[in-house]
């Protein structure tokens, strides 16, 4: 057993990549298995614009880019304003509306840079 130069955790004599930071051993590669498993296909700005206008309340445009926490975050406020709204507490259902209308103004303001920074160009 030999111990990891990147990570320090212990790994066989004979491993070419680490099995835990996933980093090569072999003195002529230099770069991280890691690198390579991250998706190739480049994200469209037109295409992440247009779910934002047409599903931009849904999260569409989040899920396209991959930020799944944040479509889901958008899905469960459209959902609490209609519980709310249907309880007759529409300040509530209002407050919920309005944060999700601040979400997407800020969103049309950064969405193009965030489809650059997937696609590598930041």
């Amino acid at each position: 057993m030999k111990k990891c130069p990147f990570c320090a955790e212990e790994i066989k004599d004979e491993a070419l990549v680490c099995k835990h930071c996933r980093m090569s051993l072999s003195p002529n590669v230099q770069t991280n298995v890691q690198a390579s498993q991250q998706p190739t296909t480049k994200k469209n700005k037109a295409f992440a614009y247009l779910l934002l206008f047409f599903t931009g309340g849904l999260g569409g445009h989040q899920f396209y880019i991959g930020d799944w926490r944040r479509g889901v975050g958008y899905i469960i406020l459209i959902i609490l304003s209609g519980v709310f709204s249907a309880y007759q507490e529409l300040a509530v259902s209002q407050g919920a509306l309005a944060i999700l209308g601040i979400f997407l103004i800020v969103d049309l303001f950064q969405l193009s840079k965030k489809v650059d920074k997937i696609n590598g160009k930041l």
